[in-house]
């Protein structure tokens, strides 16, 4: 089967990394806005949150140094007593998996259901591009610059778990001038351009909504960690 064939011109408006980013957590947004609202509907309240389990494990582990430094144990030996199978913590880290687990699959798999209606069928239209592609002035272009088709937006569409599977060095390929081709771009044989009417540029809230992208990983980070601490100090009596 030979290679797709790779769009022409690529270099004279493609698009860059960041308005695919931004356009991106656009999209993101509208496919997990349905999501989130199934997920809320479907939830079991008698399952305790994440919120909850990983406070738990907090005073577990606070419980567990407090046993530990009574009984004046090392180190090595303190965390050896804590993951064991029959230790005082593992069974809070086994209940907050299981709990995260039943948290994430459905979610997961909601938006990738959604995704595969959401992110082909739009490119493959009129539009050539998503409602976010669109905000932002783009388009996915195939071969000579036309639509891609139904069949080749669900190649790239399906071809974009590589670029996830590399921990985003597919993505970040479309940094990489002059085409601006991120991997599922090469397979598939598509490119993503700036439409004519575009201001090739990243407007001031898709610059915010990048911000916050970066930014909340770590916001949720140290309020995982602040709040395992003060559970942890509480079991202590600190």
């Amino acid at each position: 089967m030979p290679p797709p064939t790779p769009p022409a011109d690529a270099s004279h408006d493609a698009a860059g990394f960041w308005p695919r980013a931004a356009a991106w957590l656009i999209d993101a947004a509208l496919v997990a806005l349905p999501v989130t609202l199934l997920i809320l509907l479907l939830r079991d309240d008698g399952v305790p949150s994440l919120p909850e389990q990983w406070q738990q494990l907090g005073a577990a582990t606070g419980r567990a140094a407090m046993a530990s430094a009574d009984r004046g144990d090392s180190m090595a030996m303190m965390l050896q007593s804590w993951m064991s199978p029959t230790g005082p913590v593992r069974p809070a880290i086994t209940a907050f998996v299981s709990s995260l687990y039943a948290a994430a699959w459905p979610a997961v798999a909601l938006f990738v259901l959604i995704g595969l209606l959401y992110w082909p069928l739009q490119e493959a239209g009129r539009h050539h591009a998503t409602f976010g592609k669109r905000a932002l002035g783009l388009r996915v272009e195939g071969a000579e610059g036309a639509r891609p088709g139904p069949a080749r937006a669900y190649r790239r569409h399906v071809a974009g778990t590589l670029s996830w599977l590399t921990l985003n060095i597919g993505h970040l390929l479309a940094a990489r001038p002059p085409g601006h081709r991120a991997l599922h771009d090469r397979i598939a044989g598509t490119r993503v351009a700036w439409r004519e009417d575009a201001s090739r540029r990243v407007p001031g809230w898709g610059w915010l909504a990048i911000v916050i992208a970066c930014v909340l990983p770590v916001v949720v980070a140290v309020w995982a960690a602040m709040s395992l601490s003060a559970a942890m100090q509480a079991a202590m009596g600190l």
